[in-house]
């Protein structure tokens, strides 16, 4: 059962009637010291300093301003009487809708329990950081059986958990090398071997982590689907930097790059798509055309080509004063291209294609414009996703003393959510720790001006001390 609940709201959804009653909160203005330094706002900054508020016989009518001035301070109810608690949120409608977050301060098992009747199939992503049951983070266990009780302790709540995934929905879990094979075998039976996604490997530490034989450098992240069939995944952002070293031309619509038309792939050979192969027209102006219709059918009748009337075709175009490029390998076997016969007729209307090549070896490419997104690899290795500099030092900026050694890269844990959930879902950490999740899907909300939603599950007694905070 729940023992207490609360809500903590930005001034910006507070009616100003009750201003008076908060600026008489010393318990209020002196969490808004610690969390948000508002002593540190001076008078050239806004009409009122910050200071007013910490003064005990300060104006009240400066006070009052100054709150109007600072919409986004958050409102912790905890402070208030039930009464004041009640007229606030009576103020509010649709207070589901406009709820960003929810933290549930529980064993995540109970806490997981609770969830179930409200958050059935509504959970888009759920993104875990787990205990590794090594040394650093060892549980609690009897006598041997220290892998079968930290398996147990997860397999109880990835089953709580896969009634709340949507019918859509992703399943993400970081582990290293100490439980991963174990976690594998249990993950493919909960889900079943068809749904896994992926395993991505994702350079944590670059320093390394001094073992007895090798440096300990990453760890790895297990994607699950709910069902393969009807899971949706995103792709990630290409930075401006990344656009550019993959696009590296430009022409007047966009970036390109230059990409090979023939296939190079599975099935590369003419026998393999017999449509997929015929001549383009280079004529001696340079303008590049596609042989037509009736000539293109002439080519092969079902896989049975006719290399008489490829022979006649080459020597007619040559006469001409025009060259057939026809998708030949650089051993010499018969290729085909990586496009069908209509859609490289329309393509040439948009001047996309181009001849590379020596003399006897010329092949077609096209313009491959800019794509602002990719498909995810499955090794992550950026320095933005150090755990370091990108974790553990973010959190001491926000809560310098919070007692947490390396929490995930926030950047990490960004990229793992756009890929799960859009910008209108819900996600679930029941291993919430420092609150990073929580923290990326703000830090995504504000990037694209989303709606996501996260539900943070954690049992420690840091809570209080820096999973909420760092959410305030």
């Amino acid at each position: 059962f729940v023992v207490d609940s609360g809500y903590c709201i930005t001034l910006d959804n507070v009616p100003e009637e009750l201003y008076s009653e908060i600026i008489n909160s010393k318990e209020l203005i002196a969490e808004w010291e610690l969390l948000f330094s508002i002593s540190d706002i001076k008078e050239d900054m806004l009409t009122v300093p910050g200071s007013i508020l910490l003064e005990e016989n300060g104006d009240k009518n400066k006070k009052v301003e100054f709150l109007k001035q600072n919409p986004f301070l958050v409102l912790d109810t905890k402070f208030f009487s039930s009464e004041f608690y009640e007229k606030l949120l009576a103020t509010i409608s649709n207070l589901d809708e406009k709820t960003d977050g929810l933290l549930i301060n529980a064993d995540n098992f109970h806490g997981l329990n609770l969830l179930q009747e409200k958050y059935k199939e509504k959970i888009k992503c759920t993104y875990v950081d787990p205990p590794y049951n090594t040394n650093a983070s060892e549980i609690i266990y009897k006598n041997g059986y220290k892998h079968s009780s930290w398996l147990s302790l997860i397999h109880d709540r990835v089953i709580s958990t896969k009634p709340l995934l949507s019918g859509n929905g992703v399943f993400e879990l970081a582990i290293d090398d100490a439980e991963q094979h174990r976690l594998k075998t249990m993950l493919d039976q909960v889900f079943g071997e068809n749904n896994h996604i992926a395993n991505i490997a994702i350079m944590h530490n670059p320093k390394g982590r001094e073992q007895s034989f090798v440096s300990d450098a990453h760890e790895y992240t297990f994607l699950y689907a709910k069902n393969i069939l009807t899971a949706s995944m995103n792709r990630l952002p290409l930075s401006e930097a990344e656009l550019k070293a993959k696009y590296p031309k430009k022409d007047d619509l966009d970036n390109y790059r230059e990409l090979p038309l023939r296939r190079s792939g599975t099935a590369p050979f003419r026998q393999d798509r017999a449509y997929m192969y015929f001549p383009f027209i280079v004529h001696s102006s340079g303008e590049i055309e596609i042989i037509p219709r009736d000539e293109y059918c002439k080519i092969f009748n079902g896989t049975t080509f006719d290399d008489d009337y490829i022979g006649e075709l080459n020597k007619k175009y040559k006469s001409n004063g025009s060259l057939l490029i026809w998708p030949i390998r650089e051993d010499g076997s018969l290729g085909r291209w990586r496009w069908g016969y209509d859609r490289c007729v329309s393509s040439c209307k948009d001047k996309i294609f181009f001849v590379r090549g020596r003399e006897n070896e010329k092949t077609i490419y096209h313009k491959d414009y800019s794509n602002n997104s990719m498909l995810p690899k499955s090794l992550w290795y950026d320095n933005r996703y150090d755990a370091s500099t990108k974790g553990t030092n973010l959190l001491k900026s926000i809560i310098p003393a919070n007692g947490f050694d390396y929490p995930k890269s926030i950047f990490a844990v960004e990229d793992f959510l756009r890929l799960g959930m859009s910008k209108n879902e819900a996600c679930l950490d029941f291993f919430a720790g420092s609150g990073t999740t929580g923290h990326a899907v703000i830090n995504l909300n504000r990037e694209d001006d989303g709606k996501r939603k996260y539900i943070l599950v954690e049992m420690g007694e840091y809570f209080d001390k820096v999973t909420k905070p760092r959410i305030q």
